[in-house]
């Protein structure tokens, strides 16, 4: 069974999906992000919604690392190996601090992590050997602000 078995939407459904997926994902929450990964797997989704695009505004500039390496682009969030079996790393690429944490949920919106970080710290390691395989969500937060969100797939 390919990807074209997958891409059974008519196009009308689709344009709800849009519309739910441009949402800001504060207000609606887990449908945002069950619409993004639908139109992620039918390779149509390539927008925030206006108030992440102005959270990310609101950062200020001075707490972002200097990338030059050219691979940077704005990508706050890291998220490997991934697809993940055991252990994956949730790394956060902004200058040291406090107030930064990595929430998980699953495709179902339960809350599978929620971790602190200590000051100066970026890394954090996660065993993902006792939950069921699937996509989950990855967020990074500053001071409560939600700054990036990666999709993570684990596979057993």
């Amino acid at each position: 069974m390919g990807l074209d078995s997958v891409n059974v939407l008519i196009e009308s459904e689709k344009d709800i999906l849009r519309n739910i997926a441009s949402q800001c994902p504060d207000t609606l929450g887990v449908p945002v992000f069950l619409a993004r990964s639908l139109l992620i797997v039918l390779d149509t989704f390539s927008q925030l919604s206006p108030c992440e695009i102005s959270r990310l505004s609101e950062v200020d500039a001075d707490s972002l690392d200097q990338d030059t390496s050219g691979g940077g682009g704005g990508e706050f969030l890291k998220v490997y190996p991934n697809p993940a079996d055991q252990l994956v790393n949730l790394e956060h690429t902004l200058s040291a601090g406090t107030g930064y944490a990595f929430r998980v949920i699953n495709a179902l919106g339960h809350e599978m992590l929620y971790q602190e970080l200590e000051e100066n710290e970026n890394i954090y390691q996660w065993d993902t050997s006792s939950i069921q395989q699937g996509m989950y969500y990855v967020f990074l937060y500053k001071d409560g602000l939600l700054m990036e969100y990666k999709l993570l797939s684990v596979l057993h």
